[in-house]
């Protein structure tokens, strides 16, 4: 059980800070390539281009004032390390090592068993302190491997990795009664001083307290907090304080780089892509022929190839339906300004069912305690 859950809680860190790492050049990536110029605010009035612009949302939104220039992230992606080796942090990859971890475990217990007189398994299972025998030297080395040198490499891992679920906490605190549950073991089971005492409490009983002080902080404490946070939410944000918040240049920019740290963020810059290109159809109409513009057309082909292609980096959480649609309308050429409009409310959707009402909350903590978010 102990390297199982010592392997688990490696898979964690591992995965956590590949989502924050990979977020992260992301929203720099989208940053500084989505709009390829100085960012300023522009007013939206209805009228003729009112089918084209919805203005409820457009009063303030961001525009580049280089409209033609083309958005290329995969340029600034490649120089980033976590993306380069992003097939090394898949669930099935993650899987794999915590498999091989496993197999390792199960090996070096045969090899025991194989040389082992005392505490063999067969023809009869021993009785006995097997926990003081040599045999139990593969379980020490890799748990005093994992304890030693495998956490302090993960924990700078996640330095500056700060998300918004608590992830870091909960991998923090089993870190910590990880290294303290395996100290307390080796002193009280190594000491003569304490054999009275491990009568009552075992030496080996400091793991299974660990395990079940990681299972409330990993799994009882969270499902509480997310169980109050279902019952409040709802009356904390609406969807009028949302739709300000979108259309607000600050407010939107600090929703962005929260999004990072609720590895969400390419729903923010597709968002931002998509407001930028209804602007641009503002100042660059259709021609009388209904043919679009030259720069709207690269705009358009630029977010289908950046969001919605099978090879995207940004890919999007979308319902496959839409998904389908719009890349048989790519497929077909049938390109419109509203062949991403119901990708968009979607977008929208999850920004404000999921990512805002942490923004929210994370927000009002801050202002509560320093006044800074």
């Amino acid at each position: 059980m102990m390297p199982l859950w010592l392997l688990a809680v490696g898979g964690r860190f591992l995965r956590l800070a590949f989502l924050y790492h990979f977020s992260q050049a992301k929203l720099m990536a989208g940053s500084n390539n989505s709009v390829n110029g100085e960012l300023t605010v522009v007013h939206v009035e209805s009228g003729d281009d009112q089918s084209l612009v919805e203005t409820n949302t457009l009063h303030k939104a961001f525009v580049s004032r280089q409209q033609s220039s083309v958005f290329i992230p995969i340029t600034i992606l490649d120089e980033n390390w976590y993306y380069r080796h992003r097939n090394k942090f898949t669930t099935k990859a993650i899987f794999k090592f915590i498999l091989g971890g496993l197999l390792l475990q199960i090996a070096l217990t045969g090899l025991v068993q194989a040389f082992s007189t005392k505490f063999a398994i067969l023809p009869s299972p021993a009785r006995g302190n097997c926990l003081t025998g040599w045999e139990f030297t593969p379980v020490f080395l890799t748990s005093g491997f994992y304890v030693f040198a495998m956490c302090p490499i993960f924990i700078s891992w996640l330095k500056g990795v700060n998300d918004a679920y608590g992830i870091k906490r909960e991998l923090t605190a089993d870190f910590t009664v990880g290294v303290a549950s395996f100290v307390l073991y080796i002193i009280f089971a190594a000491i003569p001083l304490f054999n009275g005492f491990n009568k009552v409490f075992p030496a080996a009983h400091w793991s299974v307290l660990a395990l079940m002080i990681s299972h409330i902080c990993s799994i009882v404490l969270p499902a509480i907090d997310a169980i109050h946070g279902a019952c409040n939410k709802q009356s904390k944000t609406s969807f009028s304080s949302f739709e300000s918040m979108l259309g607000d240049s600050t407010q939107f920019e600090l929703f962005k780089h929260f999004s990072l740290r609720d590895f969400s963020v390419e729903n923010a810059l597709f968002y931002e892509r998509c407001i930028r290109l209804r602007l641009m159809s503002c100042k660059q109409p259709v021609s009388e022929k209904g043919k679009l513009n030259t720069d709207i057309l690269l705009e358009i082909n630029s977010i289908y190839h950046t969001f919605i292609s099978s090879q995207s980096e940004f890919e999007l959480n979308l319902d496959a339906a839409t998904v389908r649609e719009i890349r048989r309308q790519f497929q077909e050429k049938n390109i419109t300004l509203t062949i991403f409009d119901t990708a968009l409310n979607e977008v929208r959707n999850l920004m404000y069912r999921h990512t805002f009402p942490r923004y929210v909350k994370l927000r009002e903590k801050s202002l509560n305690e320093s006044g800074i978010f």
